[in-house]
């Protein structure tokens, strides 16, 4: 007796998908009778993988570009390698980090990156809900940086808020915790 948006959009459609494979399976189940395909919710592996990785790949695994689900296989790939390319990649992002805005990564830290659109949902702020416990972590274990890029739309004040909460986090944060 009442509208259902999403039987509607798929008696409308031509084409129904989940964004993973995972997805796709769940919403079978729940649509019994529906072809629900998936569409993978990731990146453009070769636009998005490092040079340095790209080099690594190609060496240890012919194809991956033209077949992301060839990277399973990095696992094989040995533990020396991944960690020279990670490190080649790392200088690159230090260097461009420095290029673009004048500031200097500490090259040894532990780096976490976000970069994504800012808005409320995608909690880039959850990190910093126990700054006694980030703090302590980078005490026991070694400095922490965080890498944070990406605006909020103009209209989203929540997504504004969320980044002014980041901020106002590294504000109290220990120099062993850098929020960039």
């Amino acid at each position: 007796d009442r509208l259902n948006m999403t039987h509607l959009a798929m008696n409308a459609s031509q084409y129904v998908n989940g964004v993973a494979k995972r997805h796709a399976e769940v919403s079978r189940e729940m649509f019994p009778g529906r072809n629900i395909d998936a569409v993978t919710n990731g990146v453009h592996s070769r636009t998005w993988t490092a040079d340095s990785f790209k080099v690594l790949y190609n060496r240890h695994i012919p194809g991956w570009s033209n077949d992301p689900s060839a990277l399973r296989s990095a696992a094989g790939i040995p533990k020396e390698a991944i960690w020279a390319a990670h490190v080649q990649a790392k200088d690159h992002l230090a260097d461009e980090i420095q290029r673009r805005t004048g500031t200097v990564l500490d090259r040894n830290a532990f780096t976490i990156g976000f970069a994504r659109r800012a808005t409320a949902y995608k909690r880039a702020d959850l990190v910093f809900r126990d700054l006694e416990h980030l703090t302590a972590i980078a005490q026991e274990l070694g400095p922490i940086q965080f890498v944070f890029a990406g605006k909020a739309h103009p209209r989203d004040d929540s997504g504004k808020d969320m980044i002014r909460r980041v901020f106002a986090a590294a504000e109290r944060l220990p120099n062993r915790v850098q929020v960039i």
